[in-house]
């Protein structure tokens, strides 16, 4: 965390007092800077501003990797899908379609080759 002077509007007292606070994340790099009148208070800010920028971050990472671990469990040797609210048996190697109650009943002829 550093402490500069501030931009833009204030005279004399935004030239004379370093209020502008800036805290960065080394890990990940995520800077927030804050520019107000009262150091302290942009300290508590910057603060809450970073943790919820750098949760933010570490929860998205973790979502692509859940979603990618997912994926491959999804597309990996799948042989057939029954979906019961469509009424469909899928054989993914032949990609041919029944009927589930054909397929429940034993007809299982119309999925092979």
């Amino acid at each position: 965390m550093s402490c500069k002077r501030g931009t833009g509007n204030g005279g004399q007292h935004k030239n004379t007092t370093d209020s502008c606070v800036v805290m960065k994340h080394r890990p990940t790099g995520i800077q927030v800077i804050i520019d107000g009148r009262n150091q302290h208070a942009n300290k508590k800010l910057a603060s809450k501003i970073l943790d919820n920028k750098v949760k933010n971050h570490y929860e998205c990472i973790n979502d692509t990797k859940v979603s990618a671990e997912r994926r491959n469990q999804l597309t990996k040797d799948k042989k057939r899908t029954y979906r019961v609210r469509d009424d469909i048996a899928i054989d993914h190697k032949t990609n041919k379609r029944i009927s589930l109650k054909k397929f429940l009943k034993g007809e299982i002829e119309d999925l092979h080759e």
